[in-house]
């Protein structure tokens, strides 16, 4: 019980923090709220047209799609450099990234708890349909 708390409610809560919630939303918008829209006396370089807007007011589609595989390339290699397992956790990290930027916190927060307690089923099944078919 205590390995199912712990994979499934604690381990996935604490990473859709790290990753979703600070990495993906929050040190970005503040970063970029912090340069572009607050009142500074000092001149800034950058241009009003600048990726505020475009990133979190407007969407731009281009530049969420670049940081969420850029998040997602670091949320594989944080669970383990190993380059075959790597696809599968960079899917996860897309997948979640998706329902985090459209549903919210709490659904990628359960899917990623969902997934993290039947994944050694999953692997148990694709093993033995593997030995089947050889």
């Amino acid at each position: 019980m205590g390995e199912v708390i712990l994979t499934g409610v604690l381990g996935p809560f604490n990473e859709e923090v790290i990753f979703r919630f600070l990495l993906l939303y929050f040190l970005p918008y503040s970063f970029f709220y912090y340069i572009f829209e607050e009142k500074c006396t000092r001149r800034l370089v950058f241009s009003r047209d600048n990726i505020l807007i475009k990133a979190f007011k407007e969407r731009n589609k281009g530049i969420v799609i670049c940081w969420v595989i850029l998040l997602s390339s670091l949320f594989s290699i944080v669970h383990g450099p190993n380059f075959l397992s790597f696809p599968m956790y960079f899917l996860g990290g897309i997948i979640f990234s998706y329902l985090f930027l459209r549903f919210g916190f709490l659904p990628a927060w359960i899917a990623h708890g969902s997934y993290n307690i039947l994944s050694p089923y999953v692997h148990f099944i694709f093993i033995k349909i593997i030995e089947i078919s050889s």
